[in-house]
């Protein structure tokens, strides 16, 4: 629950920032698997989608976010950018 209140708040944060939020929640998939990314941004005529980790960076969550990444990266998505807002900082 705390998860989707972060993205809902990100979302609106961005909205009033002047960013077009497309679509919250974005389902994706591709020959690599499924993803759900939280926030699909237009920014410049470019897709950009946001990901929102509220928890600490574990095993599973890294290899979560980079499948999320290979997900969107065999779709027609390739070229967007993929941004990752943590709680915590992201590992490198």
């Amino acid at each position: 629950m705390y998860r989707a209140v972060s993205i809902s708040r990100n979302a609106e944060e961005l909205r009033w920032r002047g960013e077009e939020v497309v679509e919250l929640f974005k389902e994706v998939a591709s020959s690599v698997g499924r993803a759900v990314l939280p926030i699909h941004l237009k920014r410049g005529g470019e897709n950009l989608f946001v990901e929102i980790e509220t928890g600490p960076w574990k095993q599973k969550t890294v290899r979560d976010t980079l499948k999320t990444a290979a997900v969107l990266r065999n779709l027609e998505y390739v070229d967007a950018v993929l941004e990752v807002l943590g709680a915590y900082p992201v590992p490198e």
